[in-house]
């Protein structure tokens, strides 16, 4: 299976952002003043995938790309320019048996005026089941007093992942993860990346494997206040 896809088109969003207790923190005070968002942009996408299976892939590669541009010069409230950037490859090692999937994702948001003027809603976040397993979901980064995610302007993922059949229907896989948010922009600091390693079964079925993974985080934040392990399952491979 293989295609490249691509889009481009402009976007109007309303948003009202409602019971965030990050409304108390100095870089949100602008928020209480807004009842309402009005986000003006011209996005872009670029979807390439080369694989020999969507639901479970072998062999092949897929790249994903996006970039959103906002400025008030088309009516927004705020300036900014996002983008999100990933890549994966997927390595037969030992054909029909072990499979070697990676994965890396970027992302980076960057405001004209001051990065403490980007609304939460449009922040960077990371952690969860299709992201730094080991994690809550979107509670890798920055956090509040009271342990909620409040987002950053910089994104760092990458994923590892070796996959093996068991017997009939059941694989088994053994992975690491990487990753962590930035508050700054272009401020990716790679001696503070989280990593987790875990291991994990897939039960095959028509529509996707259905999986469950455990993770254990190796080098949680000070005072991180979740345990360092999790289960995560859903349903479709982690990437």
């Amino acid at each position: 299976t293989s295609w490249l896809q691509g889009h481009i088109g402009y976007n109007f969003e309303v948003n009202e952002v409602l019971n965030i207790d990050a409304f108390k923190m100095d870089e949100f005070k602008n928020d209480k003043e807004n009842e309402n968002y009005y986000i003006s942009s011209i996005e872009s996408g670029l979807n390439f995938i080369k694989v020999d299976k969507l639901t479970d892939p072998s062999k092949g590669a897929r790249f994903t790309g996006y970039v959103e541009y906002c400025s008030k010069l088309f009516g927004s409230d705020i300036d900014y320019i996002k983008i999100d950037l990933e890549s994966r490859f997927y390595l037969p090692v030992i054909p029909d048996y072990l499979v070697l999937a990676t994965r890396f994702r970027w992302g980076n948001l960057d405001s004209f005026e001051s990065s403490r003027k980007i609304p939460i809603f449009k922040r960077f976040f990371s952690g969860g089941s299709y992201s730094v397993r080991g994690y809550p979901y979107e509670r890798l980064g920055p956090l509040d007093e009271d342990g909620d995610p409040i987002g950053g302007n910089s994104l760092v993922e990458g994923s590892a992942e070796l996959r093996f059949p068991l017997f009939d229907s059941l694989k088994g896989v053994a992975f690491s993860d990487f990753g962590n948010v930035y508050e700054d922009s272009l401020s990716i600091d790679f001696s503070e990346l989280r990593y987790t390693i875990g291991s994990g079964l897939r039960y095959m079925t028509p529509i996707g494997p259905i999986r469950v993974d455990v993770a254990y985080q190796l080098n949680p934040p000070d005072h991180f206040p979740y345990s360092r392990y999790r289960v995560h399952a859903s349903i479709g491979q982690a990437f």
